[in-house]
């Protein structure tokens, strides 16, 4: 009897043992989701169980179930800081911004060099627009982990928010030459410079983007609309129809060929696109007066008297 009790234990011991590694592991979601039930049925206070479950479904996009495991985790551990970051991120990804700081602001009341409730602070006050709170912060992080690149992306894209371009670029440059894989690096000092009027040294950020991520749409849209910006239209068609090609269904890059080949003179593939566009969003003012200035072009002057009105009708402060 004694030798069959203790291997019951051993094998319930095991059991937790594997439950434990795969509750924490994050390969398989569903797994690590079916293993942490496992931890909190044993112990309905298995504080790590549901950090780890809570963190499983934010990765699936379940967000109201990973908020209420990390709430379960707070009852369980009030301590635990790592619980108002997940809690905080959680909220972040909901849309809900006020308490997402809400819950970084407690986690650095406990761990108060903790980088990564700065980072999501940054970040909440970024998406609220207050870039000055959301520097400080990212100065914080930098100050805890000065080689940490998120920091540098964080306070690099708000600065360029308040228009401070040359400290925008110093951040994404330091970001870069911390990981210098990092494609979206090269997008947002990409943006920067060409906002600076930049437009070469820009167009070769999206090239290198597009090294790193050759099917990214976003980085053949940026470089498409620098090379409106230089003029070279034809280059900027060839960037939509390479967009198109990775994504159909990114409806923004018909419309910016449709403006580019009114601007050089094609006015049937123009329209064509602009029927793309506006057979996605039927009622975007950009959309309709642009259809309109190529109905103009081809003649169609009844149509776009119609496009115009409804541009108008949509957008009317630009009646004038």
């Amino acid at each position: 009897m004694r030798v069959l009790s203790f291997c019951i234990g051993l094998s319930a011991a095991a059991a937790s043992s594997w439950a434990n590694a795969d509750c924490d592991q994050v390969l398989d979601i569903e797994r690590s989701i079916r293993s942490c039930t496992v931890l909190i049925k044993q112990n309905a206070r298995h504080a790590f169980a549901y950090n780890s479950r809570g963190n499983a479904y934010l990765a699936k996009g379940e967000i109201e179930r990973a908020i209420r495991d990390f709430d379960d985790q707070i009852r369980a551990a009030p301590r635990h800081d790592y619980a108002y970051n997940g809690r905080g991120n959680a909220y972040m990804a909901k849309g809900d911004l006020d308490r997402a700081i809400e819950d970084y602001t407690r986690q650095i009341a406990i761990t108060p060099r903790h980088m990564f409730a700065y980072n999501g602070r940054g970040s909440a006050y970024a998406a609220q627009g207050e870039y000055d709170r959301a520097i400080q912060d990212f100065d914080e992080q930098i100050a805890i982990d000065p080689r940490h690149a998120h920091a540098y992306a964080g306070r690099g894209s708000a600065l360029a928010a308040k228009g401070e371009l040359e400290g925008a670029i110093e951040d994404f440059d330091r970001q870069i030459e911390i990981d210098p894989r990092h494609d979206y690096a090269y997008a947002a000092r990409a943006n920067a410079l060409a906002a600076k009027g930049e437009l070469q040294r820009a167009i070769l950020d999206f090239d290198k983007q597009i090294d790193i991520h050759p099917r990214h749409p976003h980085a053949y849209a940026g470089r498409a609309r620098a090379w409106v910006a230089k003029g070279d239209l034809a280059a900027a068609i060839r960037d939509y129809d390479q967009q198109i090609a990775v994504n159909a269904h990114y409806t923004q890059a018909y419309l910016g060929r449709a403006q580019a080949h009114l601007q050089v003179g094609h006015p049937e593939p123009a329209l064509a696109d602009a029927d793309m566009f506006l057979a996605a969003h039927p009622d975007d003012p950009d959309g309709l007066k642009t259809r309109a200035q190529i109905l103009q072009a081809l003649g169609r002057y009844k149509e776009a008297i119609v496009d115009f009105r409804r541009a108008l009708a949509l957008q009317p402060e630009t009646a004038e």
